[in-house]
């Protein structure tokens, strides 16, 4: 707000996490003061097909229609999709909360793996987005030559599982829980990541040298 008033800036929150942050401390009201505009997203959280809204001045209203039919944005039977706009803000926006409850499942399922090799560090959150780093390295893991393929690795393994997730950065990954989200896939997830752990965790060769098996001994690949 200094900087705005001292530059003389028009300042617009674009996202569609202002819903999202619906059932904690603050709210979109507190959020809103702090800028010019806001423009929301109703396809993400909030479950429409497609659609945004853009709030601001009577003024700055009517020249943003302006620019938007002289860019050729203009729609028809618009009406449709409005509907859905409305549904959600009626009736989406309240239960974002058992969205975060899910979320919350997840982050504890993320908690009681391994959390020295696998997963070494779950990342803040208060709303549906769970981010979680993979460990450095896997000890002993064979087949996985840079920090990439272990991300793909692990995609794959949650993928074929029914479960996706998204990655970034070096190790981190993503997990975003929605409308479509239920209880029984939470349930479902956890025990995925339980078994992908398992799986990426024992992909190494053990040594055993049975006792009485001569001076090469004997090797037992366990994959």
């Amino acid at each position: 707000l200094k900087l705005q008033s001292e530059h003389s800036f028009h300042s617009c929150c674009s996202s569609d996490w202002l819903a999202q942050h619906a059932g904690c401390s603050y709210g979109p009201l507190e959020v809103g003061a702090c800028f010019d505009s806001i423009s929301i997203c109703l396809s993400k959280g909030l479950g429409c097909p497609v659609g945004s809204l853009l709030l601001g001045t009577h003024d700055f209203i009517a020249r943003a229609r302006r620019i938007r039919k002289a860019m050729g944005g203009g729609m028809r039977q618009a009406g449709f999709l409005a509907a859905a706009g409305l549904f959600a803000l009626k009736y989406n926006v309240n239960r974002l909360a058992c969205d975060h409850a899910r979320a919350k499942q997840l982050g504890a399922a993320l908690a009681s793996l391994d959390r020295s090799r696998f997963i070494t560090k779950i990342k803040p959150f208060t709303t549906n987005i769970v981010v979680f780093e993979l460990g450095e390295d896997f000890d002993g893991q064979v087949g996985y030559d840079d920090t990439a393929a272990k991300l793909e690795a692990m995609k794959e393994a949650l993928a074929a599982r029914g479960i996706l997730v998204s990655s970034f950065g070096k190790r981190l990954m993503r997990f975003v829980t929605h409308l479509d989200v239920t209880d029984y896939q939470i349930a479902d997830a956890t025990q995925a990541l339980r078994e992908v752990q398992q799986d990426m965790m024992s992909s190494f060769v053990c040594y055993l040298h049975a006792l009485n098996s001569g001076p090469e001994g004997t090797t037992l690949y366990f994959l």
